[in-house]
């Protein structure tokens, strides 16, 4: 009818070839669906002059009201496109769009293969984390009997996240005890540190003390061999000739002079005895050693003695 008006009201004087009509001449008469195949074809309308075949509608036997496919039997309301608007190719059914979730397919009319539902059917039932063996509804998966402990949402997927105040105690006691861990390697390395330091410096002394030890800077003074001076007037009146003189003094153990540890009963023996005869120094004389007082501290003895 819209070819008819257009040519009617353009004036068009010219008719289609053979075998085509409509707006341009752009139909084709052999796809039409009319009831008898040798049906004439209006150059404008493309009219069978007759009934179509089976729910073929339209004049020209080519279009579908709300149906698609061969007679028109599939209808277009059963599809499961994602837009409710969509076209309906009324030859192939096509939703020109995504399907609804749980469908397939080009005309969206094909239901999620078994095991998988949701968008384009790429959700697995065996993911879902439900309370007792449910169902699995191809749409979105549905949970009948709720989620196990941890998850949620309609088909149990998505985890809960982590709120509750033991879990909050648990990440701080962690927290606290790492702290304390660090500090505490900190402290054992320092006190490690401190020993060897302190360990080291006990050797290098230790080893130091040896060295001198095996090398002594001099040798031990024999007390035997010391000489005492001895003023004038200490040798008892011998051998004073208005000057000092020298004479070794005998100062081991077996000395028996003022300074001498010998006991008292030891040095009056030794003076009987040089008395006799008997070899001492001045024998037969008095000296000053004879008469030291040994109350006094030896030290002042010969202090007096050497007259220091």
């Amino acid at each position: 009818m819209k070819a008819l008006k257009y040519a009617t009201e353009l004036g068009i004087a010219e008719t289609c070839d053979s075998g085509t009509y409509g707006l341009d001449c752009q139909l084709s008469c052999s796809q039409r669906h009319c009831h008898d195949e040798a049906a004439s074809c209006d150059h404008v309308t493309g009219s069978c002059g007759g009934p179509c075949k089976g729910d073929w509608k339209e004049i020209d036997c080519t279009g579908c009201t709300g149906a698609y496919g061969p007679g028109c039997r599939s209808s277009c309301s059963a599809r499961h496109c994602q837009a409710d608007d969509a076209l309906c190719d009324h030859m192939t059914g096509s939703c020109y769009g995504p399907c609804g979730a749980g469908w397939q397919g080009d005309t969206c009319t094909d239901k999620c293969d078994t095991g998988k539902y949701g968008d384009n059917c790429t959700m697995y039932c065996a993911a879902r984390n439900c309370r007792a063996d449910d169902v699995c509804p191809i749409e979105d998966g549905q949970c009948v009997s709720g989620c196990i402990s941890g998850f949620h949402g309609v088909d149990c997927v998505r985890a809960q996240a982590v709120t509750s105040n033991s879990n909050s105690d648990t990440i701080a006691v962690s927290v606290v005890a790492s702290v304390l861990f660090v500090l505490l390697v900190i402290v054992t390395s320092l006190f490690i540190w401190y020993v060897k330091s302190h360990r080291t410096k006990s050797d290098l002394y230790q080893q130091d003390m040896k060295k001198k030890n095996t090398n002594p800077s001099s040798q031990p003074t024999d007390p035997s061999a010391v000489e005492y001076e001895l003023v004038d007037g200490q040798d008892g009146g011998h051998n004073s000739h208005g000057g000092s003189s020298s004479q070794q003094v005998d100062t081991s153990s077996s000395a028996n002079y003022g300074n001498s540890p010998t006991s008292h009963d030891q040095i009056d023996v030794q003076r009987r005895h040089s008395e006799s005869g008997g070899g001492y120094v001045n024998a037969g004389q008095t000296n000053v050693y004879e008469k030291l007082d040994l109350s006094n501290p030896p030290q002042n003895d010969y202090d007096r003695i050497t007259g220091v």
